[in-house]
């Protein structure tokens, strides 16, 4: 019993191959269209220069640190005693008889 098989591919057909060749050339542009898109609305572009973007660059003397040390920072209660995580007691009875 032979288990070769002898198989001779034939090349599809124009209009198949170009079916696949345009349905991946739309795929790929509707894809990088909706990159652009997402970068155009959170102005993340980097080949434009969007002057309402974020700017890195602050002007310290402009806009200055507020910024009180003499606040209080929150209080915490931390001189009060913490919760009592005794590990030897049993735990709550889960069950749902």
């Amino acid at each position: 019993m032979s288990t070769e098989t002898h198989m001779e591919f034939k090349p599809a057909p124009l209009k198949d191959r170009m079916t696949v060749y345009i349905g991946a050339l739309v795929v790929i542009i509707v894809s990088w269209l909706y990159i652009l898109g997402m970068g155009w609305h959170m102005n993340t572009l980097p080949f434009i220069n969007n002057p309402t973007a974020m700017n890195m660059d602050m002007d310290m003397d402009k806009k200055p640190m507020d910024m009180d040390m003499d606040k209080k920072p929150m209080d915490m209660d931390m001189d009060k005693k913490p919760m009592d995580m005794d590990m030897d007691k049993k735990p709550m009875d889960m069950d749902m008889d």
